[in-house]
């Protein structure tokens, strides 16, 4: 298999050349992932990073480079060691039927949601979703999508309420604390809003 970085040379030369062919989504998807690798966030240390940086170069020319640029001599069999694992990694990552879907059908869906998954590596659940970890149990058992749904539909419905906590009238949410927290004996606000609120 020819390895990620050819290979990605000849899908950019491929969409970049055909713009009869290929739509705007497909060329900006492009721009991304070569985004993404240039950014070096795949790389777990500084020679890694200078092959993500430099992709388009042969490995004669990253030997010259790296030489030049650290004064330390490397050799051509050590990058192409290192092309080789981060090739393996970057094609698990976006396999060649992703780039075959972007060149037969024009469709860019596969890569674009990679891209945006890799956003949320070093994002878990406890911090995406503080106030349910408590509720999340342990669990052995994969579920589809479909099994997931109404799980899905509370987790969207609190990032769309999130999004919306800085347009609230601190005033107004302060009386709000101020009712649930005082006794129904001494409140009467408290019930009808407990009612409001649909708490109960």
């Amino acid at each position: 298999m020819i390895n990620f970085f050819s290979y990605l040379k000849i899908v950019e030369h491929e969409i970049i050349e055909d713009t009869d062919y290929f739509t705007y989504a497909s060329r900006v998807a492009i721009q991304r992932l070569i985004r993404y690798i240039e950014s070096g966030e795949i790389a777990s240390g500084e020679a890694t990073a200078f092959i993500c940086n430099r992709w388009r170069l042969g490995t004669k020319d990253l030997v010259k480079e790296w030489q030049k640029e650290t004064g330390v001599e490397k050799s051509s069999a050590a990058f192409r060691s290192q092309i080789s694992t981060l090739s393996k990694t970057l094609y698990s990552l976006f396999p060649e039927q992703a780039f075959g879907e972007l060149l037969s059908d024009n469709d860019p869906t596969r890569i674009n949601q990679t891209l945006d998954a890799l956003k949320y590596d070093n994002k878990p659940f406890c911090i995406l979703f503080p106030e349910l970890t408590q509720y999340a149990g342990s669990s052995e058992r994969a579920y589809s999508l479909e099994e997931l749904q109404e799980e899905i539909k509370v987790l969207r419905a609190i990032k769309m309420i999130e999004g919306k906590f800085e347009s609230m009238d601190s005033s107004k949410l302060g009386f709000i604390k101020r009712v649930l927290d005082d006794r129904t004996v001494n409140n009467p606000n408290k019930a009808p809003l407990i009612k409001a609120l649909a708490l109960c």
